[in-house]
């Protein structure tokens, strides 16, 4: 439940699938990459890091709110090698994988 937007376990698990799916074929991820997550608490949050984490796949958060200075920080620490940001308001649009040198 997120506002007036409610989701089954099926319909998060079926999307959550499908985009794991993308991250092995389309990316390459293989289990044990770091892959950050940027983006606000939503369902989508939830179903990026069910994704990740049901490749076997390390989900590393990243704080949305942060600035560029501590982005910047985060990132020298975190050591990622993808970010997975959701561009609109919806998981069903399209996702956005940053692959990142580290």
């Amino acid at each position: 439940m997120f506002g007036k937007e409610r989701y089954t376990f099926n319909q998060t698990w079926h999307e959550a699938c499908s985009i794991a799916h993308g991250l092995v074929k389309e990316y390459e991820i293989i289990p044990g990459d770091r892959v950050s997550i940027c983006m606000r608490n939503s369902p989508e949050w939830i179903i990026a890091f069910q994704a990740i984490t049901s490749i076997g796949a390390i989900a590393v958060p990243i704080n949305s709110l942060w600035q560029a200075a501590e982005t910047s920080m985060g990132w020298m620490i975190l050591t990622a090698n993808y970010l997975f940001v959701v561009k609109s308001g919806s998981i069903c649009s399209p996702v956005t994988i940053y692959p990142v040198k580290c």
